[in-house]
């Protein structure tokens, strides 16, 4: 037998809990599951006598009162006796270069271990140092992990994304994990996580640049510094867009597009529905230069998004002055885009024409029976336009040529509300052809074009009836007489 009365020199290495599942590597440290399993290794710990044979374990809590399962606390944790309990002398076994201990724990509790090792004689050495607390908290965060993106549509593909809410008093809010997608199912284009610091109530942000324009979703979760998550929360979306909105043609006029006004006082313009497939349109305004893309006559005024023409009144213009219409539309991402019409020119000289015009009281006719009397009837302005344009009436007359002035009956004066005017007392011969027309005259005693009919012919004799069967004074032999003859 071998006498071996001294005990063991030098002392194992710290006990240290495998917490991989831990987020924080400060002290305290954090797991999340009710069991620690303290693992050690050798050391300096030596006995060239009787060897090692096996370790003995100590485990306290950071507020508990001294629990002693075995034995007295050793003398070199006198001065911490109130933090030590004595959980377990492990067997007197070889365990080889390192050993383990499991232990169960309770929540919210933090425990700290050394351990000292045993010589074959039973001889236990100096204790090592005291380990790092750990921190058992199996509960996960709790609240929703709210994440935010700022806005509905941005032109930014540097996506900015805010993450918080949730709460953890026992390990805190270690960090945001996120997937971002692009709808709210899929979340397969990018995965990271977000430092939260820690804190109870710890926030964090990130930053994600995308490559294409597009909605796009991020969904997040809070890890606390235990390494459990709360359930995943979703954003409501945000869309990309880089493009600016679609304006159509800008059309000078209430319909078609116009060169040339007759008014002073107005200006009217129309286009197609502006449109923006991604982000939809979010304002709309026009205004007016007397050069394109210019507003020096009418600064930009806001007008309704889905607006697709605008009347302009009370303005004053200068004759012989072009007019550019510029329209500006917004999108939901804040893209601008501008469009701007070709010009209409004012001219005071040359009023706009009446609508069409048509021969008789009526609708259009192509014969009149009487030499000495016919009428016309004209398209006229309403009084809005009537005013717009300055027009204080209208004359007509009717000649033999569709492009001279009337010689038969000079210009005969009607006024801006009259739509119709009769001739009586003319000389018209029969058999000719003649035209109505019809012209506008403004304030400024100027004239419009002149407006024509398709004409009519005048016929004062009655068609000639000629009788060729039966013959004068022919007797026939049935009760069933056919006439027949001509018609000149």
């Amino acid at each position: 037998i071998v006498v071996d009365n001294s005990p063991p020199t030098g002392t194992p290495s710290v006990p240290v809990v495998d917490n991989s599942l831990s987020e924080t590597s400060s002290v305290p440290s954090y797991i999340g599951t009710t069991t620690i399993v303290f693992s050690w290794e050798t050391g300096s710990l030596t006995d060239t006598i009787s060897g090692i044979d096996g370790y003995e374990l100590w485990i306290g809590t950071s507020g508990g009162s001294v629990r002693e399962i075995e034995g007295a606390p050793p003398a070199e944790a006198a001065l911490a006796a109130d933090l030590w309990q004595r959980d377990s002398h492990l067997p007197l076994a070889k365990v080889g270069s390192s050993a383990s201990y499991r232990f169960v724990g309770i929540h919210n509790q933090t425990y700290y271990a050394m351990v000292r090792g045993i010589n074959g004689a039973g001889l236990a050495g100096e204790y090592s140092q005291l380990s790092d607390g750990i921190t058992i908290d199996i509960t996960p965060p709790s609240g929703i992990a709210r994440v935010m993106d700022f806005a509905a549509y941005t032109d930014n593909p540097e996506l900015m994304f805010w993450f918080g809410s949730s709460t953890d008093m026992e390990s805190g809010i270690c960090k945001y994990e996120y997937d971002l997608g692009t709808d709210n199912i899929r979340f397969d284009l990018f995965r990271g996580s977000v430092s939260a610091g820690g804190s109870p109530t710890g926030t964090g942000s990130i930053s994600i640049k995308v490559n294409e324009p597009g909605r796009y979703y991020l969904r997040t979760r809070a890890i606390n510094g235990a390494g459990l998550s709360n359930n995943w929360q979703k954003s409501d979306g945000i869309m990309v867009d880089t493009s600016p909105p679609v304006i159509g043609e800008i059309r000078d006029g209430k319909d078609d597009d116009l060169d040339k006004t007759g008014s002073d006082r107005s200006l009217h313009a129309n286009w197609d529905l502006s449109s923006d497939a991604e982000s939809g349109i979010s304002g709309c305004w026009y205004g007016i230069g007397t050069s394109a893309s210019t507003v020096g006559v009418v600064d930009w005024k806001e007008i309704d998004k889905a607006a697709t023409r605008i009347t302009v009144t009370n303005l004053s213009l200068t004759d012989g002055e072009t007019y550019f219409i510029s329209l500006k539309v917004k999108n939901g991402a804040g893209k601008i885009n501008l469009a701007c019409s070709d010009g209409i020119m004012v001219d005071m000289n040359n009023p706009p024409a009446p609508g069409a015009i048509r021969d008789g009281d009526g609708e259009d006719v192509d014969y009149s029976a009487s030499s000495s009397h016919i009428s016309c009837n004209f398209s006229i302005f309403d009084q809005e336009d009537a005013n717009e344009f300055g027009l204080i009436g209208y004359e007509a007359g009717i000649g033999t040529s569709s492009v001279d002035a009337p010689a038969v009956t000079g210009w005969r004066t009607a006024g801006s509300m009259t739509d119709r005017v009769e001739f009586r007392d003319i000389a018209l011969i029969n058999g000719i052809k003649y035209y109505s027309m019809v012209r506008s005259v403004n304030k400024h005693d100027k004239r419009s074009e002149v407006l024509s009919s398709d004409g009519f012919i005048v016929d004062t004799t009655p068609p000639q009836l000629s009788i060729t069967y039966p013959t004068a004074g022919q007797i026939l032999g049935t009760t069933s007489i056919v006439v027949s003859g001509t018609i000149t």
